[in-house]
């Protein structure tokens, strides 16, 4: 398709138009020069009769000199008035001209966008920025398929995490348990009613280095508070382990402290004996312990209690109001009990 129209033009008025005003220019230019030539005639002729005049010895010859050249200015000054008219003229003409072919150029423009438009279409447009944003899509699949290292082993990194959380768990539990078994040996005469706590003074390095991987700069604190409440009265039926502790975004972090044992708890004078597992978050003693009831064979958590919800979790104003510089684990113990 020819959208420029690069063939004959046909013979328009506005063509025909065109051609005059050209024709009327140069007829003009022409006839400028002419009478710039006859101007220019007239003024030597003057120049000579002045001369004549000055030169001439009798009156009479001199006057009809000087007359001469009055004449001849007359025609020169006409001269000059013909070519002011004739320069704004031609100046109007070539404005004239500039407009008319001013407009064809727009009018020219115009057809080449209509035939633009009419040879592409809307629908067409639509359809290429389809397929183009399809060839992006498909470039950018490829890229990042590319892009993905080689790895043998394509395992969720979820999966590695908690796997490794598991081992470091089961290390320290084997440690742990080594160490109760190295009390009891020693002191079975003490020990023999709580064969699962951990009653040392020491901690094993295994749990030291877990707890300072764990709760970093707060190791020291947490170490201290977990051997004040095992060493305490109402701790020493307690065992210390390690378990993954689960957010409330229900994620899991690193296995952390884990205080499980047995409370005594007195309800309308009566003694009842409260299985409970209290973890030690990773931010703790900034974050408050999470303590939760297991109940086991034959024992229920009462529905609407107002301190434990159904899921076992303890709520009180203990933990809620928890503050690290006066709140500790031992304190804890003796609000649920009581």
């Amino acid at each position: 398709m020819n959208i420029f129209n690069t063939g004959a033009l046909p013979t328009t008025q506005s063509h025909v138009c065109l051609q005059f005003f050209a024709n009327c220019c140069f007829f003009l230019v022409a006839h400028v020069s002419c009478c710039r030539k006859r101007s220019l005639e007239e003024e030597n002729e003057n120049l000579t009769q002045e001369i004549i005049a000055k030169r001439r010895t009798d009156e009479n010859g001199a006057i009809s000199a000087l007359k001469r050249k009055k004449i001849n200015q007359i025609e020169v000054d006409k001269i000059s008035n013909i070519l002011t008219t004739l320069h704004i003229l031609i100046t109007r003409l070539e404005s004239a001209v500039q407009n008319a072919e001013t407009f064809e150029a727009i009018n020219a423009g115009t057809n080449v966008m209509t035939n633009i438009a009419t040879m592409i279409g809307i629908e067409d447009v639509d359809d290429l920025m389809d397929n183009l944003n399809e060839a992006m899509d498909l470039t950018d699949e490829v890229s990042d398929g590319l892009a993905h290292p080689l790895d043998p082993l394509t395992l969720d990194r979820d999966e590695l995490l908690a796997e490794l959380h598991a081992m470091h768990a089961e290390d320290v539990e084997i440690e742990l348990l080594r160490e109760r078994k190295s009390a009891s040996s020693s002191s079975r005469d003490s020990q023999s009613k709580s064969a699962s706590s951990v009653q040392t003074t020491e901690f094993p390095s295994i749990l030291l280095n877990h707890i300072s991987i764990v709760y970093e700069d707060n190791n020291e604190r947490v170490t201290s508070d977990v051997k004040t409440f095992l060493q305490s009265e109402i701790g020493r039926s307690f065992g210390l382990t390690t378990e993954p502790y689960v957010l409330d975004n229900g994620t899991f972090t690193r296995p952390v402290v884990m205080l499980s044992g047995i409370l005594p708890v007195f309800y309308q004078g009566e003694q009842y004996n409260i299985p409970v597992d209290n973890y030690l978050p990773p931010r703790y003693p900034r974050d408050a312990p999470v303590v939760f009831v297991r109940p086991v064979a034959g024992m229920a958590i009462y529905q609407g209690h107002r301190h434990v919800g159904l899921d076992g979790r303890v709520y009180m104003p203990y933990l809620s109001e928890w503050a690290s510089e006066t709140h500790d684990l031992s304190a804890l113990a003796i609000m649920i009990s009581s």
